[in-house]
């Protein structure tokens, strides 16, 4: 997750996908047996991020119902309907292969200061990908969906992540740019949040929590 705290949303989601694809066949990653612990269910209400010559504008789903589909890496793990309102349900599945894990302590590497990974083997999978297939006029698309809270341009304010963690832990302190971390995890399924600046240009803060707020959104 090179400068991830530092760069535009967009390109941070890219990043992430992109860290994340493929499977590597190499036999030493036999070394990594899979890592099991719960299936984690989501619910949620799909909302469409419009636009246009006015500007940006949140509207309810309106290109009727599709699929929804949870990737790890290049591989669909589940599947599960769209309805023609936007409410759809999704299982995070309960078993991550070994081989896609990155090190934690990457991210004290990376951003310095005072930023400590305890233990310092700690490993993460790092967010599964939502994407929605659906169509618009006749004509099959695809987007990715990511959860937010929103400012008042409906850019992210907040965003949610989520993390498979191989073992608990945590990471805490502040980075050289700023940047704090207020992560503890359990193994198994976690949730991050991180504060966006107002423009959505960067992370100001991140740290774990139970759950998204209700006012929170997933959008395109």
């Amino acid at each position: 997750m090179k400068k991830l705290f530092i760069l535009p949303l967009s390109i941070m989601l890219f990043t992430i996908a992109t860290m994340q694809s493929g499977c590597n066949d190499d036999p030493k990653n036999d070394q990594f047996p899979d890592v099991t612990a719960s299936s984690d269910t989501i619910y949620g209400i799909l909302k469409y991020k419009q636009v246009d010559s006015t500007g940006n504008k949140l509207l309810n789903w309106k290109f009727g119902p599709g699929i929804i589909r949870v990737v790890i890496g290049e591989e669909t793990v589940y599947t599960s309907a769209l309805q023609s309102d936007g409410n759809f349900m999704v299982i995070l599945p309960a078993t991550i292969p070994g081989n896609s894990f990155t090190s934690l302590s990457d991210i004290a590497i990376t951003y310095g200061g005072t930023i400590k990974v305890t233990p310092e083997t700690a490993r993460y999978f790092k967010s599964a990908h939502f994407l929605v297939d659906y169509t618009d006029n006749g004509t099959a698309k695809h987007m990715v969906i990511n959860q937010a809270v929103l400012n008042s341009n409906i850019s992210a304010y907040r965003n949610y992540f989520y993390y498979f963690y191989e073992n608990e832990g945590s990471v805490l302190g502040t980075g050289t740019a700023g940047n704090v971390f207020n992560w503890t995890f359990i193994k198994g399924w976690g949730m991050v949040e991180s504060e966006m600046s107002t423009d959505a240009t960067y992370i100001i803060r991140s740290k774990s929590v139970n759950s998204a707020p209700a006012y929170a959104v997933w959008i395109n």
